[in-house]
């Protein structure tokens, strides 16, 4: 079972999620509520998100 003991995400971040959250259910209609949370989630935590709960892409390394 994975753990669930996780830090909570703070007021703002909140706000990114719960935009990522609503735009994940209009897209993917199909994916189920609980897989939508732990994107949002796992996006947050990476920093992946912008203001509006965009997906903000990462520049890739020279050299790799």
């Amino acid at each position: 079972m994975a753990n669930t003991k996780r830090k909570p995400v703070g007021k703002k971040a909140q706000t990114r999620v719960s935009a990522k959250i609503s735009h994940l259910a209009h897209t993917e209609p199909s994916m189920p509520a609980a897989q939508r949370t732990a994107m949002a989630l796992s996006m947050e935590r990476a920093h992946r998100l912008g203001p509006g709960g965009a997906y903000k892409p990462v520049a890739k390394k020279k050299g790799r």
